[in-house]
């Protein structure tokens, strides 16, 4: 019998109308430069630790990164102003809803920007109880021409349907763990009670790219999210198991399996918390941002003495705090209730 263990979003991308305030550009400028010129990723505080790159992400010019997002950022009038990708790691430490919104809360920092178009969209179903074979694959019936197959040392363990705007890959999850070291999916499977720790897990995977999303109607960011169990029934048509039945491979029936996997599809969506070990992996990435903006401080204010520019910096930070609504203790264990639920 086919088991969903986990299922969900794995990538999210969207772009965003409008225009970065005023002096925000300057500052982005400045922190690129300290970034390139010490060598390490600069700070920018913002609801979550956002590192400014080197360099930028063509052909947006600055780049920031953390561990739950990208964002990209320019003040060219020719193209959106920002783009936002929510990545695996964040989505499973916030989920979809949650993330979305720290994204727009992130984004408000910068400027009037406004989310307008969904850049791509991945969905994902991981299984136990069935291992797909080439045998099975042939059987797919898929509106794509491209159809490609992958592995290692003769075992097939990636079967590709379509190219571009519209793709749906299946393969074995378990042996990519290995290579990609996403221990937090682990954790996600072991919260479904039918989940077996000797058996491979699969993975169903659909990702659609503006154009694809838009031929269902889809544009908008939050439809994007609204439309999320229409959407991947949607590629499970597009792309479906059959069994054969005549020369017609139109009129196959629908092979049972596709359709557990599709009924099953959402039913588990419990997401994991973000571990300790990333946590930590986040402070060290912190402590590097601050020791180079300690550098930048002092090099700024001619005080060369550690003691004596850490002393101002915290002065200055508690200053830049007094006006605020909630104290600094408050807004610490506001951040850390967004990241633990």
């Amino acid at each position: 019998m086919l088991t969903v263990v986990w299922s969900g979003v794995d990538w999210f991308e969207f772009s965003c109308k409008g225009r970065l305030d005023e002096g925000v550009a300057d500052d982005l400028a400045v922190l690129k430069g300290d970034a390139q010129e010490l060598d390490v990723p600069q700070l920018w505080c913002a609801p979550l630790p956002l590192y400014v790159a080197r360099y930028g992400a063509k052909p947006w010019k600055w780049a920031l990164n953390a561990d739950e997002l990208q964002l990209r950022l320019t003040d060219s009038p020719k193209i959106p102003a920002a783009s936002v990708k929510l990545g695996a790691t964040g989505l499973a430490a916030y989920g979809h809803e949650g993330l979305y919104r720290l994204a727009l809360d992130v984004l408000d920092g910068f400027g009037e920007l406004v989310p307008s178009v969904t850049s791509r969209l991945d969905l994902a179903v991981d299984f136990q109880g069935w291992e797909p074979t080439e045998a099975d694959m042939r059987n797919v019936v898929c509106r794509a021409a491209y159809e490609g197959v992958h592995g290692h040392y003769g075992k097939r363990e990636t079967f590709q349907f379509g190219q571009a705007n519209l793709v749906v890959r299946i393969y074995n999850k378990a042996e990519e763990l290995k290579k990609s070291g996403k221990v937090w999916l682990r954790d996600a499977w072991a919260t479904c009670p039918d989940y077996d720790p000797a058996r491979d897990v699969w993975r169903f995977e659909a990702q659609l790219r503006r154009e694809g999303l838009q031929s269902f109607g889809v544009r908008q960011p939050a439809h994007a999210l609204e439309s999320l169990p229409a959407l991947l029934a949607s590629m499970l048509e597009w792309c479906s198991l059959r069994l054969p039945q005549g020369e017609n491979r139109s009129r196959w029936p629908v092979d049972p399996r596709w359709e557990e996997l599709a009924a099953a599809s959402f039913a588990g969506t419990g997401l994991p918390r973000v571990q300790e070990q990333k946590r930590l992996a986040e402070y060290h990435r912190i402590v590097q941002a601050v020791a180079g903006y300690a550098v930048s401080a002092a090099a700024t204010n001619g005080v060369f003495d550690f003691h004596e520019v850490w002393q101002r910096l915290g002065d200055d930070i508690q200053r830049y705090h007094e006006p605020k609504d909630a104290t600094f203790e408050q807004l610490a264990r506001d951040r850390l209730a967004e990241r633990t639920g």
